[in-house]
């Protein structure tokens, strides 16, 4: 199982200034041992695509907030990932064929 989280459990009030997040995520994917091999083939020829296609160093991970509003000055080494627009159309090719590359694959996700 692999687990990511979005947000933060800190304080949050806006009126207060505190400036927590007001969400916290939980989400897991969970793959059976037996098909371990064939979803890691599956995801490494997702990411092939996506240098292919887009540009997106394979090496590079993949996080859907840095991809929407990078935090500082990126230097990917296509210039037009510098564009938002293009960095989007990435985000939504990878989503639309996650399943596909992790057919075994299920998701568990909490919000708080």
């Amino acid at each position: 199982m692999y687990v990511d989280e979005s947000g933060d459990i800190g304080a949050y009030n806006k009126a207060a200034g505190q400036t927590g997040c007001s969400y916290y995520a939980l989400a897991g994917i969970i793959l059976p041992m037996d098909k371990w091999q064939e979803n890691l083939i599956g995801m490494v020829k997702l990411r092939r695509e996506l240098k292919q296609i887009f540009g997106f160093p394979q090496s590079e991970e993949l996080h859907g907030a840095e991809l929407f509003n990078p935090r500082g000055k990126r230097n990917y080494p296509n210039p037009k990932l510098q564009h938002r627009s293009e960095r989007m159309k990435i985000y939504h090719y990878f989503l639309e064929r996650l399943s596909a590359a992790l057919p075994d694959a299920k998701v568990l996700t909490v919000s708080i």
